[in-house]
Order: C-alpha cells, then structure tokens, then sequence
C-alpha cells in the first residue's frame, strides 16, 4: 500500500516541505472542483500556512502521480483541552481544493479581450468541435489571451494533435466559465480537468472519456468490492415548461417531456425561466435550457462502491475518474455509467497507515440537490442568475 505525500507549497511557488499528517482526504470529481482536507499535529512548520497571508497551495503526490493539488482555502487550529477526554489538544487542519477552482472563480464574458466598462455585443458565441470551443473559451477567460489581472498564473492548453467530442454551440454572457464548461462538455460528450503538481504549471485538459464496460466490471461475485450501496430516486420533473423572452400573452413558451420517465412516476411538471434566451433562433436555446433543467431534475441512480485492488485491475492504473465502467449491483441490477467521484481516504493514526478508495458511479455530481431547502435555493438563484445576466 502507498501512502500518499503531502507537500506545503508559498505563495511564491517554493516548497516549504511535508505535512506529517495523521489524516487525509481528497474527493476527486468529474468536470467539477475536487477537495481535500488534513489533519496534522501542530507545530510551528506545520502551522506555517495558518498564521500568514493566503496563497499557500498543496500537492497530494501520491508516487510519482499528483493525486491532487490547489490552494489552501481554510486552516483552522485547536488548542486546549478535549472537553470529553481532558487530553490536551493541539491540533491543525487544512482544507482546499483543486485548481479547477480557478474556472468556478471566472466568468465568461461577451467580449473577453476588452475590459468590462467596453463590452460591445451580448453574447459570445462560439460554435466548433468541443475541445476547440473549451479551450477558446478558457483561454479567452483565465489564460494568456485574458485581461492581464484575469489571467491565472500558469494556466495553458494541453495541446491536442486532433479535437476531440461533437460539435456543439455555447453562448457566454458572464456565467461561472466553469458552468459554461460543464454544459459543454456534456453536450460535446467530452470530460474537462486542470492536471497541475508541485510546479506552477496548470495543463487544462479535454479528453474523451474511456469505455471500459468490458474489462472494468465491478460487482461482490467478482469478488472485486468490499461492499457496495445502490439508490434510486423519483425525478423532481418530467416535463420542464421553459419560459423565454416577452411578457404575459406575448411571451414565449415550449415544453420537454422525458417520455420514459414520465411514463414510470407519472407526469410531474417543472417550471424553467430563461428570460435571457435568444429569440432568434426559433427557440433552439430556450429548448436547451428547458432540457437541462429536465436532466437536472430528473430521476437518479447512484451506486457507491469500495473496490478491491488486484494485480489484474488498480485504480490509477487500470481505471480512474471520468472512466465508463459496469457495476453488477444485485439480481441483474447492473449500472453502466461514468465514475465521478472518488474519495481517498489516508489514516495514520496507529503505526500502520490504512488507505480507503471508495467511487461514486452514476448521477452523483451532477448538480442534483435532493433537499426541499436546497431546490428552492438553487431554483431561485438560477432565475435571479439568468436575470442578473441580461
């Protein structure tokens, strides 16, 4: 087993050594901004990060492979006594995340090579092959074609001898980069990451996911997991009305329907309002808005699984993140989807470490929050969002 090795990296790029941690954790996640916390004892190295200025990054390596590497976002130190033990307690965490941070920290803007007082059209639009319009847009956003204070600090394309995904159409008027990267990855069917390490360097990569179906097979006859959790979910809706530009009787109106989904639960319908929508284009984008809400809100399927690794198949080796792979669930229940999580869990409490993988196959991750609470919050933030953008 391989323990990984946490680095402490400044502000200014140098290494400040290893964090000698008792706990680690770090949740990598398709298209979207992993995490990761530790948990050392404290000392004055150690708590070096803690006590000055922001700036201060990781890298997770885990051999010779960056099991994941970003800023340090919140340290945190307890001293004193265990209310329930009594045992002194001198204790220091750190929690961050990955830098594909830095696309959620961007916009997309409609004219990124002005400034933001010279914006002249509404929307950029770009049309191409996938991994072209990602990069473009990117680059145009956060990279060396940026406005000098929106460029991160080593940010580049890993450079691809030929584009990869379907063509697809995106359309930017300051939303998050990495939510317009996201939608187009999924229409383009490609996955998106910013590999990086202990230097400055940040490589965005797009790739196109691997299909493993056949020789990545889970399932506890295969004897191949030590355990695994499988869960269903009713859709929240299965027609999406989307609303577009205009006003009362003058307003324009679609709907999609999941024909299958609607079909099993009963029709539930769902309410989409995307004001900014182009009117010109006889409803092609309002449509695609309406149907990603549908997606969002309907029915899931996740399994979690632990996997046993063996010399014929190890994670990082024979199959990672972003990875199409089959999981035989139970009597013929079976799940082919994308993996989109996986948590590595590091304990180095005792004198022998123990190391914990566990995957996330399915839906998870995709956005969906199953809490009233957290529905209405992100409903009501989408349409103040579509709003605001106008």
């Amino acid at each position: 087993m391989t323990v990984p090795t946490v680095w402490l990296i400044r502000p200014n790029g140098t290494i400040a050594g290893t964090l000698p941690y008792t706990r680690l954790s770090a949740v990598e996640r398709y298209v979207d901004v992993g995490t990761w916390l530790v948990d050392c004892p404290l000392t004055t190295r150690t708590a070096a990060a803690a006590t000055s200025v922001g700036g201060w990054r990781v890298a997770i390596m885990d051999g010779t492979r960056t099991l994941m590497a970003g800023p340090v976002e919140h340290a945190e130190i307890e001293l004193g006594r265990d209310e329930t033990s009594g045992r002194k307690v001198a204790k220091l965490r750190y929690s961050g995340v990955d830098d594909m941070v830095w696309l959620a920290a961007r916009q997309a803007w409609p004219v990124p090579a002005n400034a933001v007082t010279a914006q002249t059209v509404g929307y950029d639009v770009r049309t191409g092959v996938a991994s072209t319009v990602i990069g473009d847009y990117v680059i145009a956003n956060a990279g060396v074609s940026a406005q000098v204070e929106r460029r991160v600090p080593g940010l580049i394309l890993d450079p691809l001898a030929v584009p990869v995904g379907e063509d697809v159409y995106g359309r930017a008027r300051f939303q998050p980069l990495l939510e317009l990267v996201q939608d187009i990855s999924v229409a383009g069917g490609v996955g998106v990451r910013v590999l990086s390490g202990m230097g400055a360097e940040k490589r965005l990569q797009v790739y196109t996911p691997r299909d493993l179906r056949g020789p990545a097979r889970f399932g506890l006859m295969l004897r191949n997991l030590r355990r695994v959790r499988w869960s269903t979910t009713a859709p929240q809706a299965t027609t999406i009305i989307g609303g577009g530009r205009g006003e009362e009787e003058a307003r324009d109106f679609i709907a999609v329907t999941n024909a299958g989904e609607e079909t099993a639960w009963g029709r539930r319908e769902g309410f989409y309002d995307y004001r900014s929508a182009s009117d010109a284009d006889g409803n092609a984008e309002l449509t695609s808005g309406a149907s990603k809400r549908l997606a969002e809100t309907g029915a899931t399927r996740q399994v979690e699984l632990a996997p046993v690794d063996s010399s014929r198949m190890q994670y990082g080796r024979d199959y990672g993140l972003g990875d199409r792979v089959t999981v035989d669930v139970y009597a013929g229940v079976t799940l082919d989807s994308i993996i989109r999580e996986v948590e590595t869990t590091v304990e180095r409490a005792d004198s022998k470490p123990t190391r914990t993988v566990v995957t996330r196959v399915g839906d998870i991750g995709t956005g969906r929050d199953k809490s009233s609470a957290g529905r209405v919050i992100k409903n009501a933030t989408l349409r103040m969002s579509n709003l605001e953008r106008r």
